[in-house]
Parts: structure tokens; sequence; C-alpha cells
């Protein structure tokens, strides 16, 4: 009897544990590491977050005079708060995004579609929300509406959103609650990437 129990309890132990396979999110919540960005540095994240093997950054663009970039055609002249965000794909499934499908949320629950920009030339739409960076190649003038990702391929976007006039750098990074970013995963379907602060 006592060798049965003893041959039970061994054979407990010598069953080979299940195959994990995938990539788990980050059990301590740290975010992967962000690739190397020609317009894209690390300081002053203002949300980010991931789905699956897709991550993001988003932080407010800075200018030069420190203020928020407005319209000069159109009367009385808009504000926009106008953000750069990185996307990281790092699964094999290839995903499709598109600046123009980007959402802000606010802290006061709204959300804000991308102000679609100001016309000054047929070649040029000041604050239009534009793909400026590919796998650390400047793409800004090739005008492209969508982008495909494959495994460790990344972007970077500019969008900008109407802020209420009085608005400046600070009090739009208070509003800002998080962006929705839909993700559509080639052959599969549409998924919501949430960043949050």
């Amino acid at each position: 009897m006592q060798k049965l129990i003893l041959f039970a309890f061994a054979f407990l132990f010598l069953i080979p544990a299940p195959l994990v396979t995938g990539t788990p999110d980050n059990e301590d919540g740290k975010m992967p590491p962000m690739p190397g960005s020609r317009f894209f540095s690390p300081g002053k994240i203002c949300a980010q977050g991931k789905i699956q093997g897709t991550i993001a950054w988003a932080k407010l663009s800075e200018r030069k005079d420190g203020q928020l970039p407005t319209t000069h055609r159109i009367d009385p002249p808009l504000k926009c708060a106008e953000y750069i965000l990185l996307i990281h794909n790092i699964e094999d499934i290839p995903i499709n995004v598109m600046p123009s499908n980007i959402r802000l949320i606010l802290q006061n629950g709204s959300m804000l579609k991308p102000f679609l920009g100001e016309k000054w030339s047929d070649d040029f739409v000041w604050l239009a929300p534009r793909i400026i960076e590919l796998n650390g190649e400047d793409v800004s003038t090739r005008k492209l509406g969508s982008v495909t990702l494959r495994n460790a391929d990344f972007v970077v976007m500019e969008v900008a959103f109407e802020m209420h006039p009085e608005d400046n750098p600070g009090s739009a990074i208070e509003k800002t609650e998080g962006f929705q970013i839909p993700v559509v995963f080639v052959g599969k379907v549409e998924e919501i990437l949430n960043l949050r602060k």
C-alpha cells in the first residue's frame, strides 16, 4: 500500500506542464520597449495601451512657441491639440490602422473625431490626420491614408482634435483621458486598442 501511494505521488510530479503559446501580457503591467523613432521620443507620454500583439503610445506634439496650433483660413480660427501616436505590431498577424479613425476620449467621457484639416493647397492640408513615419523612414510627404503593419513594423501618426479657444497645452493634457484606435487584424476582425493615462 505504501509503495502504491509513493508511486501515485511521483506520477503527479512527473506529468509535464501544458505548453503555453503566444505572447501573454506582462504580469507587472509594464509596456514592452518602444522602437526607436525619428519623430517620437519616450518622454512626456500622455497615454499608452496594448491589445494582443499591438502596442501604442501617445503624446502631445510640442511646438517652439509653446502654444496649441490654430487654423489660419477659418474665421474665427480653430484651436487644435495635435497628438503624435506610435503604434507597434509585435505579433505575426498583420494589422491595418488609419489615423482618421482614431478617437480622443476626454475626462468628461465625450469622444472626439479628428479635425480633418485646413486646405492650404492641393499638396498641403494643415493639421490633417497623417502618417509621418514608417519603420524609421520619413513618409510624411507620401499622403498615406492607412498602413499595414507586419511583425516588428511600427508607424508614427499625427492627429489633431479641435479644442476650446481658451485651451493651452497644459489644459489639453489635463482633459485627455485616452484614445481609441481601431485595429484591423488582417483576415480576422476589427478590435479597439484603448490607450489610457
